[in-house]
């Protein structure tokens, strides 16, 4: 009804319309991109400790991996996947 009465209702309605399908489509790359990326971290986590178990047990007679490298020796990877999982259904 108001289309007739004010025919600028009907373009500002359609630009409106656009702007939500492009921002929808964004969301969805977005989404898609941040879940391919949390399977990736994850594939990369596993295989760094598993690369991480094989140089300590080939380096234990000398002391193992953080003897060698020292003080910089990393053993702590953080698993965040969850937290992503979570937001993104919320």
């Amino acid at each position: 009804f108001m289309s007739y009465l004010v025919p600028i209702y009907t373009l500002v309605r359609d630009h409106i319309e656009i702007n939500r399908y492009a921002l929808l489509r964004l969301l969805n790359t977005t989404y898609k991109f941040s879940n391919a990326s949390a399977a990736e971290m994850s594939a990369i986590r596993t295989m760094v400790l598993q690369n991480r178990l094989v140089l300590d047990l080939l380096t234990a007679s000398s002391g193992g991996v953080c003897k060698m490298v020292g003080d910089t020796c990393c053993t702590f990877i953080p698993d965040n996947s969850s937290l992503c999982t979570v937001s993104s259904r919320g």
